[in-house]
C-alpha cells in the first residue's frame, strides 16, 4: 500500500529474521525501514515520528509548546524515537509494547498494564486522577 509518506505492507507470514533482512536491504539501498504491530514501513531514512512531533512544535510556536510539556504514547517499534528521553522526557508505551522492547533502542519511561486503546485510557485515567489530587 503506497501512502504519502511511505510504502507499507502487512507483516503476516514474516518473522523477526525476515524483518531484519528487509531492514538490511533497505539500508543498503538508501531507504529506512521500521515496522508496527501490523505493517512494515519502507520510508525516507530520516523520517520518524519524533521528527514529526518536533516539527509540529516548531510550527505551532504560538502555542508555546515544548517537548517537556508532551507525553508521547506508542505501542510498537515504529514509535521508538518518541521514547528517546533526550527529546521527550515523558513517554508511555501501552502494554503490547513489551513484545518489541528487546528490538528497540529507546524504551518508554512508563508502560501501562493494559494493551492498545485500553492502555491509552489507563493513561488518561491516571492523568485525570493526578490532576484532581493536585487541585
Amino acid at each position: 500500500m503506497a501512502r504519502l509518506t511511505d510504502f507499507t505492507f502487512p507483516l503476516e507470514g514474516l518473522n523477526y529474521t525476515d524483518l531484519i533482512e528487509i531492514e538490511r536491504l533497505c539500508q543498503v539501498n538508501g531507504w529506512g525501514f521500521t515496522y508496527s504491530s501490523i505493517h512494515g514501513h519502507i520510508k525516507d531514512p530520516h523520517q520518524h515520528k519524533a521528527a514529526g512531533i518536533r516539527k509540529l512544535i516548531r510550527l505551532a510556536s504560538e502555542l508555546r509548546t515544548e517537548a517537556k510539556q508532551l507525553i508521547t504514547v506508542g505501542d510498537s517499534r515504529n514509535d521508538q524515537e518518541m521514547f528517546d528521553s533526550s527529546l521527550f522526557p515523558y513517554s508511555v508505551g501501552v502494554a503490547n509494547i513489551e513484545r518489541h522492547l528487546n528490538q528497540m533502542q529507546y524504551h518508554p519511561k512508563y508502560v501501562t498494564e493494559a494493551p492498545g486503546a485500553a492502555g491509552f485510557c489507563e493513561l488518561i485515567a491516571a492523568l485525570v486522577k493526578n490532576k484532581r489530587q493536585l487541585s
